[in-house]
């Protein structure tokens, strides 16, 4: 499912793993860019936006 589309709930499921103290991976399933770097760097962003201070 497209974890971009405004119904998915990233921002919960995010700050949930941040809460139960996961410090491993999480994958990603989505269309492929040309700058995967900067695709990754997003997703870092956005991990770090919703962790709990």
């Amino acid at each position: 499912r497209d974890m971009w589309v405004e119904e998915y709930p990233l921002p919960e499921l995010l700050g949930l793993l941040g809460e139960s103290g996961y410090d491993g991976f999480t994958l990603v399933e989505g269309e492929p860019t040309d700058d995967p770097i900067e695709d990754m760097k997003r997703q870092r962003t956005l991990w770090e936006q919703y962790q709990p201070d």
